[in-house]
């Protein structure tokens, strides 16, 4: 069941507190690639994968909602993936996001 961030959705929309929950479970519960790279947590997560768990949005909310993420400096995107070919982003929170997560403001 998806939930939303409260704190997150106050600063960057209702999808994207959608989207920071569900990458948070995915960094705690290690649903799909996690790794530590330059002293963070990244997981690995396509848009598809986002709306599977999240059904209620479209692939264009889900990347609507990770452009609101990265716009307000709440997640960091990299690419570690093996190949050319695999354009899979990889994200981990921001100082500042781990606090909204963890604390509201």
């Amino acid at each position: 069941m998806a939930t939303c961030n409260d704190n997150i959705a106050m600063v960057a929309g209702v999808n994207a507190g959608i989207i920071a929950e569900l990458l948070d479970d995915i960094l705690k519960d290690n649903l799909e690639n996690v790794c530590s790279e330059y002293g963070k947590q990244w997981c690995r997560c396509s848009y598809k994968t986002m709306i599977v768990y999240c059904p209620f949005l479209s692939i264009d909310q889900a990347k609507g909602a990770v452009y609101a993420l990265k716009k307000k400096g709440i997640i960091s995107t990299a690419k570690f993936n093996d190949t050319k070919f695999d354009h899979t982003n990889w994200y981990a929170f921001t100082e500042y996001g781990r606090h909204l997560l963890e604390t509201g403001w």
